[in-house]
C-alpha cells in the first residue's frame, strides 16, 4: 500500500494554489498583472517560489522582491520540511544577503599578512600555478576540497578534484559519513524517517544539532503528539522544539550508543522482538543476539547516567506499541566517533520491533543516488586511484599530518565545519583558497578569497532530497548578484579548470546539467517553472515493502566496521573534575553561522538570549556560578568567555555554546574546562 496517493501534477497544483493564497495575504493577488515570466506582481513586490540552500533541510518559501532587494520571505505550507514555517536563519535571509561583510573582489594574502585585491585573471592564474606545484611536489592527493553540500558545489568541486587526480572531496553538510555508510550497509538506505502521522510511540535519541526548532523536526513531534502518540527524547539537552514531548530523559553526551544497545538487550532477552519480521527480512541476527548480554541496563546506567529501570521501561514500551513505533534521531547521533554504531543499532532496534515500512513505524524511502548519477552531458573523468577522506574530521587529520597541503573551500559553512576540527592552521598547509560570498572568521585563514554569488543570486542545480516522500528541489535565482565582480561557483571552477589545463572536462553548461537532472526523474523544466520542488511519488516509502536488514555479515567487516554492533567508547569523556564539560555547539558549523552577524539576526538572538551559553543549574552551583555570570571556557588551544544561562534542561556534564563567528573552534570530542568569570 502506497503511503501518499496524489499525483505529482496534483501536488504541484496544490502548491501553486497555496502560494497564491500566501500572496493574497500581503504581497500580491492572482488577478493583478504579471511580470514577463508569468510571476505575479504587486506594488509591494514580485513573488518568486524558491528555497533555502543554507542547510540540508532545503525549506521552500516564496521570496518577495521589491526594487531589486529581498523584502520578505513566506514559508511554503505544502513543503514537507518547511510546513509553513522557517527557522531563524530562513526568516532573516533579507538581512543575511544584504550584510556588509560581502566579498566583492578577489583578494590575496601578502607577506605582511594583509589582504590585497587583484584581478580575477591574476587570482586564477596564481592559484592554478600553486596547484600545479603541489601536484608536482607532493602528488595530486595532496589537494583536497570541502564544500557545503549544495548541488553545484558538489558536482563542480568533485569534477575539478578528480580531473586534477585527487580523491579528496568532502561534503561538510554530512559530517558523519560513517553514519550514512553504516545505515547503507545495514538497511540499504542512508536515512529513515518516522511515520509520525500514524505512530503510537516515538523515541528520539540525540538532538538536532541546530539546538533550535528546525521546522521539520518540530512538525514531526507535534504531528505525533496531536494524534495521541507517546513522544520521548533521550539526549544531552532539551531543545526548543521539544514542547510536544511527554518525557525528556537526560543522557551523558556521547553515550547514545550505550543506551541503544541496552534497549536492544532488553527486547531480545525478554523475547519481545518480532520473530517473524526478523526472520523474513534480516541476516545475521543470531550472531548479534549472543553479544547483547554484555549490554544490560545496569551496565548502561553506569555509562549514560540513565536509571536501568527507565531503560527497561522504554524498551518494553517500544515493543508493546510495535509496529506503530520507532526509535530515530534528527541527526542520527552524528557527533562522535561511535555515531556510526549508534545509527546502526537504532536501525536494528526498528528491525527487532518489526517497524520498517509499517503504519506508524519507520519509513525507508527509495535510494535516490540514481538521480545524482545522471551525468550524460558531463565528459567522463578518470576515477582517482585511491579512496579519498570521507569526513571533516578525517580531512583535518590529513591536514595536520601534512598529507593534504592544498585546500579549496566552497562556502563559509564548509570552512567553519573544518575549523571546528582544526584548531589552528598547520605550517604544512601551503595553500588555502576560500570561495565565498561573505567574510567570516574562517575566510580570514585563507591565502586567497574568491567572491561568489550568495544564496538566491543564482539558479542552483536540482537536488534530490530524501524523506518519506522524496523531493526534487530547486533554488531559483531571486536577486541579481550584489555586484558585477561576483560569480557563481560553476563559473569560478570552469575558469580555474582551464587555467589548470583540464578544461576539456567542463565542456558542458549548467543549463544542460539542470535539464539532465530533471529528466532523470521524469520531469520537464516547465513543470518547475513556477514551483521550487516536486514530489517523487514513485520513490516514496511503501507500507509492507520490507527491506533487507543486516545484523551481521562480512561486508560490514570489509567496510571497517565491527562484525556486530557493539560498544565503542567516545574519544573523550568529561572527567570527575567539576570544571570538565563536553562542549556542544548548538548551531552546527555546516549552517550559516558566519552570516549570523546582521542586525536582524543579532536582535533576534539577543531577544531570545540565544547568544548565551547554557549550563546545568546544579553543575553551576557547584562552581559558584550564578545566572548571568560570565564564564571562562578553556580548550587545549583557546580561551573564550560567555554570559551563562542556567537551566535544568541540560545534562550536568554538557555545556551548550552558540556556534557563531566568535565561538571557540572545538571538535565534538573536545572536553573543555569551565570556571567563573565576572559576576553580573
Amino acid at each position: 500500500m502506497t503511503i501518499n496517493q496524489p499525483t505529482r501534477r496534483q501536488f504541484i497544483g496544490t502548491s501553486s494554489a497555496l502560494a497564491a493564497g500566501l500572496m493574497l495575504a500581503g504581497c500580491t493577488a492572482p488577478s493583478e498583472p504579471s511580470t514577463a515570466d508569468g510571476l505575479p506582481s504587486h506594488s509591494r513586490g514580485t513573488a518568486v517560489p524558491t528555497l533555502c540552500e543554507l542547510c540540508p533541510e532545503r525549506c521552500a518559501f516564496t521570496a518577495i522582491v521589491s526594487n531589486g532587494a529581498l523584502a520578505n520571505v513566506l514559508a511554503d505550507g505544502t513543503h514537507p520540511n518547511a510546513r509553513g514555517s522557517l527557522c531563524v536563519c530562513g526568516y532573516t535571509l533579507p538581512d543575511v544577503i544584504a550584510a556588509e561583510a560581502r566579498i566583492t573582489e578577489p583578494h590575496r594574502r601578502t607577506a605582511a599578512d594583509a589582504w590585497e585585491t587583484l584581478s580575477w585573471d591574476q587570482a586564477v592564474q596564481d592559484i592554478a600555478a600553486q596547484l600545479a606545484s603541489l601536484t608536482q611536489t607532493h602528488g595530486a592527493e595532496s589537494i583536497a576540497l570541502v564544500h557545503d553540500g549544495r548541488p553545484s558545489h558538489a558536482l563542480y568541486g568533485e569534477t575539478l578534484l578528480h580531473a586534477l587526480g585527487s580523491p579528496h572531496v568532502v561534503n561538510a553538510s554530512q559530517r558523519g559519513a560513517d553514519v550514512a555508510r553504516a545505515l547503507e550497509l545495514t538497511t540499504g538506505g542512508r536515512a529513515f524517517y518516522p511515520d509520525a502521522a500514524n505512530t503510537k510511540m516515538l523515541l528520539l535519541v540525540g538532538q538536532a544539532s541546530s539546538g533550535s526548532a528546525a521546522p521539520r523536526e518540530a512538525s514531526v513531534l507535534h504531528e505525533a503528539k496531536a494524534q495521541g502518540a507517546s513522544v520521548c527524547r533521550v539526549s544531552a539537552y532539551r531543545t526548543a522544539s521539544d514542547t510536544a514531548l511527554d518525557e525528556w530523559v537526560p543522557l551523558a553526551p556521547g553515550t547514545e550508543l550505550a543506551f541503544l544497545l541496552a534497549i536492544a538487550q532488553v527486547i531480545v532477552e525478554e523475547d519481545l522482538y518480532d520473530h517473524r519480521f526478523v526472520a523474513s527480512c534480516a541476516e545475521g541476527f543470531d550472531a548479534w543476539a549472543t553479544t547483547l548480554s554484555a549490554y544490560r541496563p545496569a551496565w548502561a546506567e553506569t555509562v549514560t547516567g540513565i536509571p536501568a529501570a527507565t531503560i527497561v521501561r522504554l524498551a518494553r514500551a517500544l515493543a508493546n506499541n510495535a509496529p506503530a513505533a520507532s526509535v530515530c534521531a534528527a541527526d542520527l547521533c552524528d557527533h562522535y566517533a561511535n555515531s556510526g554504531e549508534a545509527a546502526r543499532t537504532m536501525a536494528l532496534i526498528n528491525t527487532l520491533i518489526g517497524a520498517w515500512n509499517q503504519a506508524g513505524g519507520a519509513l525507508l524511502p527509495s535510494d535516490l543516488s540514481f538521480a545524482e548519477a545522471d551525468a550524460s552531458c558531463i565528459p567522463a573523468v578518470p576515477s582517482p586511484a585511491e579512496e579519498g577522506v570521507a569526513t571533516i574530521d578525517a580531512l583535518a587529520k590529513a591536514v595536520e599530518a601534512g598529507d593534504v597541503r592544498g585546500l579549496l573551500v566552497f562556502s563559509a559553512g564548509a570552512s567553519e565545519a573544518l575549523l571546528a576540527s582544526l584548531e589552528e592552521r598547520p605550517e604544512t598547509l601551503e595553500l588555502c583558497v576560500a570561495v565565498d560570498s561573505h567574510r567570516s572568521a574562517a575566510t580570514e585563514r585563507a591565502d586567497y578569497l574568491l567572491p561568489c554569488c550568495a544564496v538566491l543570486e543564482h539558479d542552483e542545480l536540482p537536488s534530490f532530497d530524501p524523506g518519506p516522500l522524496p523531493l526534487v528541489s530547486v533554488q531559483k535565482q531571486v536577486l541579481e548578484p550584489a555586484c558585477p565582480t561576483v560569480r557563481p561557483v560553476s563559473e569560478i571552477v570552469i575558469e580555474l579548470a582551464h587555467a589548470c589545463g583540464i578544461g576539456q572536462f567542463f565542456e558542458f553548461s549548467p543549463d544542460e546539467v539542470y535539464a539532465a537532472r530533471l529528466r532523470s526523474v521524469g520531469l520537464a523544466e516547465t513543470e518547475l517553472a513556477h514551483a521550487s520542488f516536486a514530489p517523487l511519488f514513485d520513490k516514496q516509502a511503501t507500507y509492507g515493502d520490507l527491506p533487507n536488514i543486516v545484523f551481521s555479515n562480512e561486508a560490514l567487516e570489509e567496510a571497517g566496521m565491527p562484525l556486530t554492533a557493539q560498544w565503542i567508547e567516545p574519544l573523550a569523556h568529561p572527567t570527575d573534575d567539576i570544571r570538565a564539560f563536553r562542549m556542544i555547539r548548538t548551531v552546527p558549523p555546516t549552517c550559516i553561522s558566519p552570516y549570523a552577524s546582521g542586525e536582524k539576526t543579532r536582535s533576534i538572538a539577543a531577544a531570545g538570549g540565544l547568544e548565551r551559553a547554557m549550563m546545568n543549574r546544579a553543575a553551576a552551583r557547584d562552581l559558584g556560578i550564578q545566572e548571568g555570570d560570565e564564564i571562562v571556557i578553556e580548550t587545549p588551544a583557546s580561551i573564550a568567555t560567555r554570559t551563562v544561562h542556567l537551566t535544568s534542561c541540560v545534562h550536568p556534564k554538557a555545556l551548550l555554546v552558540p556556534s557563531d563567528a566568535h565561538s571557540s573552534s572545538v571538535s565534538d570530542e573536545t572536553i573543555v574546562s569551565v570556571t567563573k568569570g565576572a559576576s553580573r
